[in-house]
């Protein structure tokens, strides 16, 4: 297994943060964002997410997001 792939077991273990994984990609330069906020990833992966802030529209973006990272992630 290597360090990514642990990396994630780890952070997936207890739940699941879509944050970390954002973050990750901006410093691996996969996404190339100005920062890591919910509002900034959605654009970057073409989530609508006009009613920010919402509760139900913020989780279906960080749910919708999740599943774009996974199929950009490349696991070796």
């Amino acid at each position: 297994m290597n360090f990514l792939e642990s990396w994630v077991e780890y952070q997936f273990s207890s739940c699941i943060d879509t944050l970390p994984l954002v973050q990750l990609m901006r410093f691996k330069k996969i996404i190339n964002i100005e920062n890591c906020k919910l509002v900034t990833a959605s654009k970057e992966f073409g989530i609508d997410l006009s009613q920010a802030h919402n509760a139900l529209a913020d989780i279906r973006a960080t749910r919708e997001l999740f599943y774009k990272i996974i199929n950009r992630i490349e696991f070796k």
